[in-house]
């Protein structure tokens, strides 16, 4: 897809208007009372996740394949300490698993991709 510099264009494009700066020089606002939500929001997504770097690439990704997943990996003292991106190929959709709700659906990483030494 990326080869038709049409569409690869439209995918920066859309990239581009996805993670324009506020007024602040912000991608993303965080609004709330709260000053400790504040914290721990701003230290997610500006320190662990990086979204002044990664948010860009990660929004060209959803528009190419549809469908965009990150991996994170949580401490339970410390929280989300890292994040790695998932190809959409490395995923498998899984329906019908909960009989009480038939329109569950849940998608886990291709147990071929931890076999083969992938995410774990």
């Amino acid at each position: 897809m990326d080869s038709d510099s049409i569409i690869s264009s439209a995918l920066d494009i859309y990239a581009d208007e996805s993670t324009v700066k506020d007024e602040f020089n912000r991608i993303l606002t965080i609004k709330t009372d709260d000053t400790k939500i504040q914290e721990v929001l701003h230290n997610l997504f500006y320190d662990v996740l990086n979204v002044e770097f990664n948010l860009w690439l990660w929004v060209r990704n959803m528009c190419k394949y549809g469908d965009f997943y990150l991996h994170l990996e949580i401490a339970e003292k410390f929280g989300v300490y890292n994040v790695t991106p998932l190809s959409v190929y490395d995923m498998v959709r899984e329906e019908g698993m909960d009989p009480q709700n038939p329109s569950y659906v849940c998608f886990r990483i291709d147990p071929m991709v931890i076999a083969a030494g992938g995410i774990v």
